[in-house]
């Protein structure tokens, strides 16, 4: 059969068409009469339910690109550890809590606070022995200027509000010691009016350790203290730690964008030294402090 005049295919559509019109109407009155599962017309474009509301996440980084962004919005690998998140740890120090991180390499030699050494993405001990991450506190370097390694023990976990990390290199903004990333520590600020926290911990090995912060503000000044006390025997022989801490600050924020901050404090420890050789190995060598000596031990005091 050859191909259907125009007019007769037209024709054809349009019956085709009517009836499927047809039997829709048809099909609507019936569901419409079924009181079981009655058939409405659609809702209009105003009755249509609001957008689930976009949520944006908590964590706000800093560090990775040198101004407030939310994690989700920044171009690298960064975590950001809140207060809440610290406090659901548990954990007592610093190092302890980055122990948990991926991409980060930690370990301690010594077993007292002194002992950490952090580093990231694969230079790890032996490798950079911490000196390739640039660590920070409220935007201060912290690394040591001769070997840029950092003394993890001056840094008290109760004071902090946030640690941002980024892995990888960050030296095109930070310069020498961000090759293998960042770790931005950020210390609490005054909240509120006047208040205080205290907090302590009881552990083995005659560990003992207490905290006290206080913050306040009324206007544009705001202030804090925090008091910190660590004592413990340490799991080896001779590596008991005992350190003080007193850490303070003064803002004075007269604008949206405008803050003047003063901020101070110091620390003071006594190390002991576990030692690695024997007596018979010291006589020999003729080394002064033994490892079983009450006075082979190490004294640190920091001011800023």
């Amino acid at each position: 059969m050859g191909p259907i005049p125009f007019a007769p295919r037209a024709l054809v559509v349009a019956g085709v068409l009517g009836t499927l019109s047809f039997l829709a109407d048809a099909g609507y009155a019936r569901a419409s009469e079924d009181p079981i599962a009655p058939l409405t017309e659609p809702a209009s474009a105003t009755d249509v339910a609001d957008p689930l509301p976009l949520r944006r996440v908590r964590e706000v980084a800093v560090t990775a690109a040198r101004s407030e962004r939310d994690v989700l919005e920044v171009p690298g690998n960064v975590t950001v550890i809140d207060r809440e998140a610290i406090e659901r740890s548990g954990v007592g120090l610093i190092g302890e809590l980055l122990r948990r991180e991926a991409g980060l390499f930690v370990t301690n030699d010594i077993g007292s606070p002194e002992g950490f050494t952090v580093e990231a993405r694969g230079f790890n001990n032996g490798g950079g022995n911490g000196s390739s991450l640039l660590v920070m506190v409220d935007g201060r370097r912290v690394n040591e200027a001769d070997s840029s390694q950092v003394d993890w023990s001056l840094i008290q976990l109760d004071r902090v509000e946030r640690i941002e990390i980024v892995r990888g290199s960050a030296s095109a903004l930070y310069g020498d010691n961000a090759t293998a990333g960042v770790v931005h520590i950020v210390t609490r600020r005054a909240e509120g009016p006047l208040g205080a926290r205290a907090s302590t911990r009881v552990g083995s090995f005659d560990t003992l350790t207490g905290n006290l912060f206080v913050e306040g503000g009324t206007g544009p000044w705001s202030g804090t203290l925090f008091l910190d006390g660590y004592n413990s025997d340490g799991f080896r022989d001779n590596s008991g730690y005992r350190a003080k801490s007193a850490d303070g600050s003064v803002r004075f924020t007269p604008g949206e964008n405008v803050v003047f901050e003063l901020s101070g404090g110091y620390h003071s420890d006594n190390r002991k030294r576990p030692g690695t050789i024997t007596d018979a190995e010291i006589d020999a060598l003729g080394r002064d402090a033994a490892p079983n000596a009450s006075d082979d031990r190490d004294r640190a005091r920091v001011r800023y």
